[in-house]
């Protein structure tokens, strides 16, 4: 009796010192990015007229919709006009207004600065716009 007390005493403290743990580091990293719909309608002019009493010509318009508090960027390079054998180069700007009172909306319009070198007649033109949303 006493060689099984003492067989079942040694396989019990066996057992307890088969019992095995570990340390185990996990680092994660996570990363996220916010999309919102935009949509970007353009009326731009590609053709324009030029008379000798003109100081500015509308260069057409761009209407963006989205989120109410995106924040974007606009940068619009100069444009470049051409009748065929004259070309020029014109300093353009741009004016942003709330479509329709819809703050989801906006206009952005565009116009060129004309000086006097510039000569009478229809024009064919290209401009850069460039709408950045953070």
């Amino acid at each position: 009796m006493k060689i099984g007390f003492v067989i079942i005493t040694v396989i019990m403290l066996q057992l307890t010192y088969l019992t095995v743990s570990a340390q185990v580091k996990v680092t994660g990293h996570a990363t996220a990015e916010v999309v919102e719909s935009v949509s970007a309608q353009n009326s731009l002019n590609n053709h324009i007229s030029i008379e000798g009493s003109s100081t500015s010509v509308g260069l057409g318009s761009i209407r963006l919709s989205g989120a109410i508090n995106s924040a974007y960027d606009v940068q619009v390079n100069n444009t470049v006009i051409t009748n065929g054998t004259n070309s020029y180069s014109i300093e353009t700007g741009y004016n942003e207004t709330t479509a329709n009172n819809d703050v989801k909306t906006k206009d952005i319009t565009l116009s060129a600065m004309i000086d006097n070198k510039i000569m009478d007649g229809d024009y064919d033109g290209r401009l850069t716009v460039i709408v950045s949303y953070n």
